[in-house]
């Protein structure tokens, strides 16, 4: 098996009092979005739903809302979030929540930012 660097291209990055995310798309395989977030604690995602599938991996403890109902998810479980169902996703009061999602297209409104991704903040 060899490895090979992969060609991104990061989308968006937002970082603020609600989340810091990095939206990457692949070289090859666009629109395929590839997204990461970290949601501080006490705080949730802008519900929203969109056509496509959307994919979750929580490497945190969090609730996700799904249409009119709210799960717990576990650290480690992945889910399927089918096409035009709603969903949020909620961070407990104890610690920040990251997840990886993966979606076909761009976040709406949102213009694309060349060059590649910052640069991770140093642990406290």
């Amino acid at each position: 098996m060899s490895v090979h660097n992969i060609k991104t291209r990061t989308i968006v990055s937002a970082d603020s009092d609600v989340y810091r995310i990095l939206d990457y798309m692949i070289a090859g395989l666009e629109p395929l979005t590839l997204s990461t977030t970290e949601l501080h604690k006490g705080k949730s995602t802008r519900g929203h739903s969109h056509a496509s599938p959307e994919i979750y991996c929580f490497y945190s403890d969090a609730l996700i809302q799904l249409a009119e109902r709210t799960y717990e998810v576990k650290a480690g479980q992945m889910l399927v979030v089918r096409g035009d169902t709603y969903h949020r996703v909620f961070a407990g009061l104890k610690e920040d929540v990251r997840f990886l999602s993966v979606y076909w297209g761009e976040r709406e409104g949102l213009k694309p930012k060349y060059g590649p991704p910052p640069l991770p903040k140093p642990a406290a």
